[in-house]
């Protein structure tokens, strides 16, 4: 078996933990520090998978499970048990017993002293959409968006905001506003029908 690559792209990969363990950092936060073997790379254009098994591509990630306070990282724990069958027990990852389902990993670029990495951020289900519920932008497309409509927004949410507020206790509602006096239609002819 020749050896395999580090990844070296941003996307949506299903693959197998083939190595794991735990670490505990300075800080008290524990992670479930693991290796993957790659096998398809989501097609977001075309919303397919396909085989990348023939590139021999590996990616390592730390999921972290106890946070800097001494609790759970619930959301990190359900990953691993939900996603790549890990039973929950510390022990069967130190004993080596836990063999893990294959599932989906995130990958996404990160920079450490001029290097560049890419590293698995999260663990999800196999069959997932990638990106299904969760659509992001690039960056400039949100400046644009927030230019663009920015001030409209504002104006929404605040009387949004304002006309959802409770009325002050024992406040009488707001009488219902007038019904405008009703124009008779306009008749077009000639020049004045816009078709």
């Amino acid at each position: 078996m020749s050896q395999k690559i580090a990844c070296d792209r941003d996307g949506a990969f299903r693959g197998t933990i083939q190595e794991y363990g735990l670490k505990e950092f300075p800080s008290g936060t524990v992670a479930v520090k693991y290796r993957a073997d790659l096998e398809e790379i989501y097609n977001f254009e075309t919303e397919s998978w396909h085989p990348c098994s023939d590139w021999e591509m590996e990616v390592y990630g730390d999921c972290f499970v106890v946070k800097k306070d001494g609790s759970l990282n619930t959301a990190s724990v359900s990953s691993l048990v939900d996603h790549a069958g890990w039973d929950g027990q510390f022990r069967s990852i130190q004993d080596a017993t836990w063999k893990p389902t294959p599932c989906q990993f995130s990958v996404k670029r990160s920079e450490y002293e001029g290097k560049v990495y890419f590293n698995a951020a999260f663990i999800n289900g196999f069959d997932d959409t990638p990106g299904g519920s969760l659509p992001m932008l690039e960056p400039a497309k949100v400046s644009s968006l927030d230019a663009k409509f920015g001030s409209a927004m504002r104006v929404l949410t605040a009387n949004k905001m304002r006309n959802q507020s409770a009325p002050p206790a024992g406040a009488k509602p707001p009488a219902p506003p007038k019904p405008a006096a009703k124009e008779p239609p306009k008749v077009l002819a000639g020049d004045d029908i816009p078709f």
